[in-house]
C-alpha cells in the first residue's frame, strides 16, 4: 500500500470505524432501523390513508356481509404483517442473528412488493 499523508489516514480509520461500529451502531443496524421506521411509516399509511379508500366503498357495496368481513380482515391482517415485519428489522440490531432477521423481513419486504 502506497503511504498515505496523516490527513488521509484519519478519514481513512474514522470510516474503517464508522462501518465497523467501532463509534455506537453498526451501519448495518442503522439501515435496519431505517428499514423498520419506513415498514411503520408504511403501516400507519395503509391503516389511515388506505382503509377510508378501500374498506369504505366496500361497506357500501351490495355484497354479502361475510365478503365484505373477509376484506376488513384481509385488509388488517396485511397491517400486521407489516408491523411484524417491522419488529424483525428492530430485532436485526439488537440480536446476534441479525442477518437471519433482516433477510426475512427483506424476503416478507420483497412478497408484499410483488417481487
Amino acid at each position: 500500500m502506497p503511504p498515505i499523508c496523516g490527513c488521509a489516514r484519519v478519514v481513512l480509520d474514522h470510516s474503517k470505524a464508522i462501518l465497523h461500529g467501532t463509534y455506537g451502531m453498526r451501519i448495518s443496524s442503522i439501515m435496519f432501523l431505517l428499514a423498520a421506521v419506513l415498514s411503520v411509516i408504511g403501516a400507519v399509511a395503509h391503516e389511515v390513508l388506505g382503509s377510508p379508500k378501500v374498506l369504505a366503498p366496500l361497506a357500501a357495496s351490495n355484497l354479502p356481509s361475510d365478503v365484505i368481513w373477509l376484506h376488513h380482515f384481509s385488509w388488517h391482517v396485511g397491517t400486521v404483517a407489516v408491523l411484524i415485519m417491522a419488529a424483525l428489522f428492530i430485532a436485526a440490531t439488537r440480536s446476534e442473528h441479525r442477518r437471519v432477521l433482516a433477510v426475512f423481513a427483506t424476503i416478507m419486504s420483497a412478497g408484499f412488493a410483488g417481487v
